[in-house]
């Protein structure tokens, strides 16, 4: 079924879907605590963003997340998700650093089981989210997407609809 893909097609395919698992899940969750209370969180350890910008994440999540699994404006979705975490990475994990690892803590005892955590992520999660936007807005949607039907309905050929989403039009190498 996948021969006739090729290399790039896959690695859009790859990637919108990482990115929607990703951004359902954590804007799913933002929505279903509360869309514009879920940074007053226990769990959150930085100052909470006005209500309309959490609001604004957690539906900018949820909603890039949908492109993205359904292969719709995904270059814009992506665009969107580099948005937000550019955002994360200037009003939350950037205090924090790439990551911060505290040697201080026990590595073992009853002090490690209690907080075992040594090292507590910082932005670098978000640069690998950002990695992977640029990639998607550098291949585009694939043929594997709504993008690709809705070209091919207005009249253009796979070929035409597949370069528009960001696939080649050469004869597609085996995967």
């Amino acid at each position: 079924m996948f021969k006739s893909f090729t290399r790039s097609d896959l690695a859009s395919l790859a990637l919108r879907l990482g990115l929607a698992a990703i951004f359902l899940f954590h804007g799913g969750l933002k929505i279903a605590y509360g869309s514009t209370t879920w940074a007053n969180s226990p769990l959150s350890d930085t100052e909470a963003a006005p209500a309309i910008v959490q609001a604004l994440v957690a539906w900018g999540e949820l909603l890039c997340g949908a492109a993205c699994l359904l292969g719709l404006l995904s270059r814009l979705a992506a665009a969107g998700i580099i948005v937000i975490m550019v955002g994360a990475i200037i009003f939350a994990t950037g205090k924090v650093g790439f990551a911060k690892i505290d040697f201080d803590r026990p590595a073992l005892g009853k002090e490690a089981a209690e907080n075992p955590n040594r090292v507590d992520p910082g932005y670098e999660y978000n640069v690998a989210i950002i990695i992977m936007s640029l990639s998607l807005i550098a291949l585009g949607s694939g043929p594997l997407s709504v993008d690709c039907l809705l070209r091919r309905k207005g009249g253009m050929t796979a070929a035409e609809a597949a370069t528009a989403a960001g696939g080649h039009h050469h004869a597609p190498t085996p995967v």
